[in-house]
């Protein structure tokens, strides 16, 4: 990811944060390396804007009329990368705008727009539709000072030799007035040093500065989040009820000025020390992420590398609503196939190779795949019996029986058997009683350590061939089973046609097969587009994949996605998967509901005992996966 649009709100009554924090987040990313312009909306005019972000360079600033046109140096607006909004309130005619040019992320969001968003991330709590994230730890925005370092409280002041400093900051419009009169009620003090910050009174690199200040005094915002980062103690006056209950929320301690104003004179820098500090660092604590290194927003935004569907990846149909939200993905629900699918904000953090079959493999299901090896097989034995029985009942398929040994030896002299051939000197050439059966070719993808081509093998298939991303599965299959694999993604790496150098030609296979691995397709279109082409008329298309529909998503649709492995783009619903097969060109034999799990339903319903429950999971077809067997028509 390279071009960033960052979308600022500069109005009146809403302060000057939402500009301060984008331009800052502009500045930083551009040092970085990345093409990042900031556009400013609002009421309020550019010479107002220079005031407030002395030092931002304008020349990185695009009007909002321009977004849609061509960007100034390279950028063309369709190749926005990531657009980013710090609005506080973000219009839907405006949100349009800007969904039709790239993924969307709202920071602080808090207009009617919000539930539209991509994706959605509270550094203060906003409230309403819960966030993608709240990471209250990115309120410093700037690597001024580690955030939320936490250092033990200084030795208690002596109100004696000590004044207490104070910063009064009630960001760069106050048009509550809170800086004057929190000064008239502290003012002719002796144990106290006040700063005000005001809009004709700024203090440049403010962020960086307030660990030279004893207690800041302000109301709920990123100034009050700054500070607790810095371990200064904060009091909080409220401009509006929002403002109390977000700070409430949060956890912030309610005393205001007014408990500050009537301490006796002397004793509020004891009152600071002894109660103020501590309870800081406690709610600081409490919102650093436990264990995580720290970030600042601009590491948070240079971390991204959005993947957004802008429709159906099954079926092609209008982007479908929100789901549910978790930490950089979001789940959308396709109006017209039932497809849950996943947008991200990154990549998956999973790699298909040795690992995924062996630790993930196990932590999913307490084995590693070569130790489920036999149960693997055992599995498949039933899914062949079935595409056998598909086949045999389908003459395209078979062919007649006059052709039949023509066609064999036919296949026999293909270049692609002869380089199977190459690959597996163990296997003799077939004999004639192999060649007067129709000649079956089976391309299973995914096929990991192939126990489904070993079990198809073992029935009979002529050739059988493999494709898996990871090169130990390939190695594993040609070296220790003796079948014929590739190292490749589908359907990238299976491209025919005119132009398309590729291993297989137009209706090859007989049969092509996925367990358990469309759910991992980026593309299903282009995916489901090139099985149909390589599949021969008559030719058996089957896959399993999790169902949405189980007792699983029917019980708590969210709980059900949240645990979701990271890389499962889509979750299908099983009782719509005719139509939408149908559509591809896939004529649907039969679907089978399998994992069926007793104890995953509802604990009301547990004095039915076990077995109940499962015969309940089977007729109403209640399992958490399921299986499809298709002929291509």
């Amino acid at each position: 990811m390279n071009n960033i649009l960052v979308i600022a709100s500069f109005e009146k009554g809403r302060g000057t944060g939402h500009l301060v924090r984008s331009s800052r987040l502009v500045t930083e990313l551009r040092a970085r390396g990345f093409n990042a312009l900031l556009c400013i909306t609002g009421n309020r005019n550019e010479e107002e804007a220079a005031k407030i972000i002395d030092g931002f360079d304008f020349q990185y600033r695009i009007p909002l009329s321009e977004i849609r046109e061509t960007v100034r140096g390279p950028v063309q607006a369709a190749a926005w990368e990531l657009i980013v909004t710090d609005r506080f309130e973000t219009l839907p005619e405006e949100a349009q705008i800007y969904h039709g040019l790239a993924p969307v992320l709202g920071i602080d969001e808090g207009g009617k727009s919000r539930e539209h968003f991509d994706f959605l991330l509270d550094i203060l709590h906003c409230g309403g539709i819960p966030p993608n994230e709240r990471r209250p730890d990115l309120a410093t925005g700037l690597p001024v000072s580690p955030p939320f370092q936490l250092s033990p409280p200084p030795e208690k002041p002596d109100p004696d030799t000590k004044r207490l400093r104070i910063l009064i900051a009630f960001g760069g419009e106050d048009s509550s007035g809170f800086g004057q009169r929190t000064c008239l009620a502290l003012m002719g003090r002796s144990d106290m040093r006040l700063t005000v910050v005001t809009p004709s009174n700024p203090v440049p690199g403010l962020g960086a500065r307030l660990t030279d200040f004893d207690l800041v005094i302000t109301h709920y915002g990123l100034t009050a989040y700054e500070a607790l980062a810095a371990g200064v103690p904060v009091l909080l006056e409220h401009p509006s009820s929002i403002h109390r209950a977000l700070a409430k929320k949060t956890g912030f301690w309610p005393p205001g000025v007014r408990e500050l104003a009537r301490l006796p004179d002397g004793e509020a820098g004891r009152w600071v020390a002894e109660t103020l500090k501590l309870r800081a660092l406690a709610l600081a604590a409490k919102l650093k992420p436990a264990g995580e290194t720290p970030l600042t927003l601009p590491d948070y935004i240079a971390s991204l590398s959005p993947q957004v569907y802008r429709q159906c990846p099954v079926c092609g149909g209008a982007r479908g609503r929100i789901a549910a939200r978790f930490p950089r993905r979001t789940y959308r629900i396709c109006p017209e196939c039932g497809v849950v699918y996943m947008d991200r904000l990154d990549e998956p953090p999973i790699e298909y190779a040795e690992q995924y079959f062996f630790d993930f493999y196990k932590a999913q299901y307490g084995k590693t795949y070569i130790e489920d090896f036999s149960n693997l097989k055992v599995a498949a034995a039933g899914r062949i019996n079935y595409i056998l029985q598909l086949l045999e009942e389908d003459p395209a398929a078979c062919g007649a029986a006059a052709h039949i040994a023509h066609a064999a030896n036919a296949v026999a002299e293909t270049p692609a058997f002869s380089e199977f051939q190459d690959e597996n000197q163990s296997r003799a050439r077939p004999s004639r009683l192999e060649l007067l059966r129709p000649p079956r070719k089976i391309l299973d993808v995914g096929c990991a350590y192939g126990s489904f081509l070993q079990a198809a093998q073992e029935a009979g298939f002529f050739m059988t061939i493999g494709l898996d991303p990871a090169e130990s599965a390939v190695q594993y299959l040609k070296g220790q089973i003796g079948i014929f694999a590739l190292k490749g993604f589908f359907p990238d790496d299976c491209l025919i046609g005119p132009g398309n150098l590729s291993f297989w030609e137009e209706e090859y296979f007989d049969v092509v097969t996925m367990w358990y691995v469309i759910e991992h397709i980026t593309d299903v279109q282009k995916a489901l587009k090139t099985v149909a082409a390589l599949l021969k008329k008559g030719g058996i298309f089957a896959f399993s994949t999790p169902s949405r529909s189980g007792i699983s998503g029917k019980k708590n649709l969210r709980a059900f996605l949240e645990k979701s492995p990271a890389d499962h783009r889509t979750v299908w619903d099983p009782r719509r998967a005719k139509r939408l097969l149908g559509n591809a060109g896939f004529d649907v034999k039969k679907i089978v509901v399998t994992g069926h799990h007793p104890e995953r339903f509802p604990r009301w319903t547990w004095f039915l005992g076990e077995s109940a429950l499962l015969k309940i999971s089977q007729v109403f077809g209640l399992g958490d996966t399921f299986e499809v067997y298709t002929v291509k028509k």
